[in-house]
């Protein structure tokens, strides 16, 4: 049942679903003696004669086979011996003689345009004459091979065939072949209205010839090849999966160069998905389909820029598509010169995704999963350079760098990388305000953190007041290494023998100096965290000397013990000021260790022990910080 919306197209025409009849090979055509079956306006006239007995096996020119080569709705090929060049060739007679007139007619049409289309992509017609009947006999160049659809639908054949790696490519050359053919026969101004990949014969060596112009139309009002003008068309015809809008509506005065566009576009679709442009369970609803022929969504499985050609020949209104079949030639040349660069740009989008993803993923101290970004960064880069040097105007491959380098950019900004990120954006081709602003406030937060490191590191340098402190301990082991020396002589020669009150007073004259020595060189000492340590150190002995010798005064403690004790504690102090400051001090806290045991085993030169002591400890302390500091210290 022909539907509202064909019936409305074809009401104008008086055209009816039973005027029409589809053959074999699915190209549907006005049935013969119907309403719009008229065909050209010119008459087959006399034909030379080619086969001249009776038994229309001999012919003056070439000796006819029993081999079939094929056969279509109303003719028949056979092969053919041309004797005079000693040659096979391919003869082509009606199916039927009782065909009428029309046909022969469309017959001697098809022969006139094919000869006239003198092309590489067009089957050679060498002769046109007729059989005893006047019935048209064509002789052409004898085509050995495979149609087109049938290597669109078994890759296997195809590969085995013609030993192809890349299908695709090979698809879209031998459709470049077909718009060569297509161009060539629109500059003659002839549209072919049945182009489909069962209409491309594959040749034995890679030949590519476009087939069956039946129904082909001239562009041109007067033109001596007996086609009918287009606008002379009153009949639908062509082959319903992939006829244009403007086919199947019967609207002649739009047939023309964009109607064979859409049938290459409608090729190209076949290409791309293994299927026809146009499906339906009824020619009505296959009709339908072609008359609506909506945008088709092709997913990611095609490469856009081949969709947006496929979309754009096959769009609804002639006047959207592409020009010419070389404009639409010219597209797949181009898509294939780029084609390399899309499918790098792919890949490294693939890539992208997945870094994309192990970003988010990522926590701060996951150093597996940082190496893993950096190798897909790499990989990502690389594929979109390469993408972009092959073809310089890839928006795919630039839009892809772009996401990579801003990624990559906030990434190194999340992980407070501003050099790397600063690198990332010079490289951008498009500048990211957003990201330049996160950018310059993570560098504002660096500096801050490095102001607060270098005050940190300030702090704990033991370079600033190294010569105050140097200056104090050399004073200090001079002052009272000299001051036990002379002590202990006088005390052995019996000048006093209270060692507790005599040793009291030098501790109250050590406070007395450490006193000055604060206040002279306070705004050294007060510096630098390393220097206040320092002089804690000193008080610190000084708090523990003042708090031992007066309590052991007290209690009557032998003086040798004290001074024992006395050293052990300035021994402490000097291992706690290089637990706190510098490591080294820690050689300095030996000699007291020493002079206690010493100052315990031989009380009487227990002055002399402390001397030696403080010159040996202080002496060690000078040099530790006279030399540069070693990985077991602190600078």
């Amino acid at each position: 049942m022909l539907s509202k919306t064909l019936a409305r197209h074809w009401s104008s025409r008086n055209i009816q679903m039973d005027d029409v009849v589809q053959d074999e090979r699915g190209t549907i055509r006005p049935r013969s003696g119907s309403n719009g079956s008229r065909g050209p306006s010119s008459t087959i006239g006399k034909l030379p004669p080619l086969i001249a007995d009776d038994r229309g096996r001999a012919t003056a020119h070439v000796d006819l086979g029993d081999e079939e080569l094929g056969r279509g709705a109303m003719g028949v090929v056979h092969l053919a011996r041309q004797g005079p060049l000693r040659r096979d060739v391919a003869v082509k007679t009606l199916l039927d003689e009782s065909v009428g007139a029309e046909e022969r007619l469309q017959m001697l049409c098809e022969a006139r345009v094919t000869g006239a289309l003198e092309h590489p992509n067009v089957v050679p017609v060498y002769m046109l004459g007729g059989d005893e009947t006047g019935a048209p006999v064509i002789v052409m160049k004898r085509i050995t091979g495979t149609p087109w659809s049938e290597l669109l639908a078994d890759p296997a054949m195809l590969r085995e065939r013609e030993h192809v790696l890349d299908p695709l490519v090979w698809h879209l050359e031998v459709l470049i072949q077909v718009c060569n053919a297509l161009h060539y026969a629109h500059d003659k101004q002839i549209i072919h209205r049945d182009l489909k990949s069962e209409n491309v014969m594959i040749g034995e060596f890679g030949e590519v010839s476009v087939l069956d112009w039946g129904l082909a139309v001239s562009l041109q009002e007067d033109n001596d090849l007996g086609l009918p003008h287009a606008s002379q068309i009153d009949s639908v015809a062509g082959t319903p999966t992939y006829m244009a809008p403007e086919a199947v509506a019967v609207l002649s005065d739009q047939i023309g160069v964009a109607t064979d566009v859409y049938t290459l576009g409608a090729v190209l679709h076949e290409i791309v998905t293994g299927e026809t442009r146009h499906d339906g369970d009824t020619m009505t609803d296959v009709l339908l389909a072609a008359l609506a022929s909506e945008p088709y969504d092709y997913g990611e499985s095609v490469d856009k820029q081949l969709a947006d050609i496929c979309n754009r020949a096959t769009a609804v209104d002639p006047a959207e598509r592409f020009a010419s079949a070389d404009d639409f030639r010219l597209a797949i040349d181009a898509y294939l010169q780029q084609r390399h660069s899309l499918h790098l740009g792919a890949e490294a989008t693939e890539r992208l995704d997945e870094l994309c993803r192990s970003v988010a993923d990522c926590h701060a101290d996951d150093e597996q999963a940082a190496v893993e970004i950096y190798r897909l960064y790499g990989e990502c880069r690389f594929g979109f350079r390469e993408a972009l040097r092959e073809w310089n105007d890839s928006l795919e491959a630039a839009d892809g760098l772009q996401r990579l380098l801003e990624a990559m950019a906030r990434y190194e900004i999340a992980h407070d990388n501003a050099q790397a990120a600063a690198a990332m954006l010079a490289d951008l081709p498009q500048a990211c305000p957003e990201i330049e602003a996160d950018l310059v406030a993570l560098k504002s937060r660096l500096q801050e953190r490095q102001a607060e490191l270098d005050a940190h590191r300030l702090q704990e340098d033991t370079a600033p007041g190294k010569g105050t402190r140097m200056t104090i301990l050399v004073l200090m082991m001079l002052i009272w290494t000299g001051c036990y020396f002379v002590l202990g002589a006088m005390m052995r020669a019996g000048v006093f023998t209270n060692g507790h009150a005599v040793f009291t007073g030098v501790v109250l004259a050590y406070g007395a100096f450490l006193a000055v020595a604060t206040f002279r060189w306070r705004k050294v000492l007060w510096q630098t965290r390393t220097n206040r340590r320092f002089l804690w150190g000193l008080w610190a002995a000084f708090v523990a000397s003042i708090s031992l010798w007066p309590a052991a005064w007290v209690h009557g403690a032998p003086f040798g013990d004290v001074v024992a004790a006395n050293l052990l504690l300035y021994a402490t102090v000097m291992w706690m000021s290089a637990a706190a400051f510098d490591g080294r001090l820690l050689w300095g806290a030996a000699p007291y260790l020493i002079g206690a045991g010493l100052a315990a085993a031989w009380p009487a030169y227990a002055w002399e022990v402390m001397a030696v002591a403080t010159l040996t400890a202080m002496g060690a302390a000078i040099m530790v910080w006279r030399s540069p500091a070693t990985s077991n210290g602190t600078a």
